[in-house]
């Protein structure tokens, strides 16, 4: 069973990776897209336009306050998000045979949308806060630029890298 599931896992990382290559910059601009909106929302700013340019995304924000307009834009490259997810279906085939529930692996596939949205939130985020607060249209509150530091921190450093695990720790308590 166990050499089942490692041809299993391999034979999917082979298939995953040319696949996910073919697919990965419009599910980036979709991911981006989605959580650009968010963003935009939670910062109280308009977001004007998405653009993609191959693998980078641009994100172009408009604010309007105090000091007059500010036009930000943030980038975000789609590698930086969507490195692991080859990886992570290599692991969820590996669990194929193991998983009784097959409703499991639309569930684990949600969990990596959202792992992937709020990378992108975080990231813009941090980084639109910063452009905000550098140039005078919010002020320097010490709680918010923590939590956008601590949450693009935590989410850069632990929760993207830790997605296969994380799927194959879902799939294994699911089986």
């Amino acid at each position: 069973m166990i050499l089942r599931a490692a041809a299993c896992f391999l034979l999917c990382y082979g298939t995953a990776l040319p696949l996910w290559l073919l697919v990965k910059d419009s599910y980036a601009r979709a991911v981006v897209g989605v959580s650009s909106r968010v963003v935009a929302s939670v910062q109280g700013v308009e977001l004007t336009e998405v653009r993609s340019e191959g693998e980078r995304q641009r994100v172009i924000f408009f604010a309007r306050g105090v000091p007059g307009a500010l036009k930000a834009e943030v980038g975000i490259m789609a590698s930086t998000f969507t490195f692991n997810a080859p990886l992570t279906f290599a692991v969820m085939g590996g669990f194929w045979f193991f998983a009784r529930r097959r409703r499991s692996y639309l569930e684990a596939a949600i969990i990596l949308l959202a792992v992937h949205l709020l990378y992108v939130f975080a990231s813009e985020g941090q980084k639109l806060s910063a452009v905000l607060i550098g140039a005078g249209f919010r002020p320097s509150k010490l709680p918010t630029v923590i939590f956008w530091e601590f949450l693009w921190g935590f989410v850069d450093n632990l929760v993207i890298r830790f997605e296969p695990f994380l799927v194959g720790v879902y799939l294994y308590f699911r089986r």
